[in-house]
């Protein structure tokens, strides 16, 4: 019963407070010494990928102030959703240069000349100046996407019946 009697009368504490200060336009550094009691800031964490950093703000007579989180709408998530795959990718692409870079530096590839590589439809070897080529020739490549085009109508039409 004392603790409820406690809490109504920094309640009423507070409202008289607030009360004392009608225009909220503009915030004075009087006015923030009387509400506010302390503010903490923690460390930032990273764990995520992205720096999340907690404040607690503790207001005169009530305690610590719990700002409610809005619940984000399905464009926020959508957005987000494109900012994870954009890090992920500029992740790896990053990984690649490096990598590229590392090959230079120990001689295993040298600037400007042809990489050597497979061909993923004739298995045959064949030189590119781009290091991702994947066919030999445009009829191995017009062949092999062919070839996917029907698997992947095989499959979906097993797949319905």
């Amino acid at each position: 019963m004392d603790q409820f009697h406690e809490d109504t009368d920094r309640a009423s504490h507070f409202l008289a407070l607030a009360q004392k200060y009608t225009d909220f336009t503009e915030l004075t550094a009087p006015m923030i010494h009387e509400f506010v009691e302390k503010i903490l800031v923690h460390a930032p964490d990273r764990s995520t990928g992205e720096r999340v950093q907690e404040i607690e703000i503790y207001l005169n007579f009530i305690g610590k102030f719990e700002v409610p989180m809005p619940e984000p709408t399905e464009e926020e998530l959508a957005a987000e959703e494109k900012r994870r795959r954009k890090r992920i990718r500029d992740h790896e692409k990053y990984l690649r240069q490096k990598e590229r870079k590392q090959k230079i530096a120990e001689g295993l590839i040298v600037p400007g000349e042809p990489y050597q590589l497979v061909c993923q439809c004739c298995g045959e070897p064949f030189q590119s100046v781009r290091p991702n080529a994947k066919f030999c020739k445009p009829a191995c490549r017009e062949k092999f996407y062919r070839q996917e085009k029907r698997k992947a109508k095989e499959t979906e039409t097993s797949q319905t019946a």
